[in-house]
């Protein structure tokens, strides 16, 4: 039986995704066999979208470890670096920073609200040039 603690299940799951990621040929006999619990057999045919999902989750719970007061920057870029080894992070982060300085320059300090978006729009979207879905 599966142990509830990510802690205890995560070394095992590491190293048994990656003899599966090795040898596919494996997950094939591993789901044939017989009697095989039906959560591992979904997981078996479904592996590769299994492990990205559990790895991309792990990863963003990483960047926010406390739920009430989450960085979804943080979020974001662990989500965003999933899966690609070179990722680096700096100029994401460094880009971010920017925007958010302008953004303080641009908008007046204790102004009206409607002002104060008013500014932040004009800085968002005329002068960094954001586009709005």
């Amino acid at each position: 039986m599966p142990s509830p603690s990510a802690l205890v299940r995560a070394p095992a799951e590491g190293s048994g995704n990656a003899v599966l990621r090795r040898h596919p040929a494996f997950v094939a006999r591993l789901v044939r066999c017989e009697p095989l619990p039906a959560a591992l057999s979904d997981r078996a045919r479904d592996l590769l979208g299994s492990i990205l999902r559990e790895s991309a989750v792990r990863a963003f719970e990483a960047a926010i470890p406390d739920p009430a007061a989450p960085d979804l920057w943080a979020g974001a870029v662990a989500i965003a670096a999933e899966g690609r080894v070179d990722f680096d992070p700096a100029p994401a982060n460094g880009r971010l920073e920017a925007l958010v300085e302008g953004a303080e320059d641009a908008v007046p300090a204790g102004s009206p609200i409607p002002e104060r978006v008013l500014s932040l729009n004009r800085y968002l979207f005329d002068t960094c040039h954001l586009v709005s879905s």
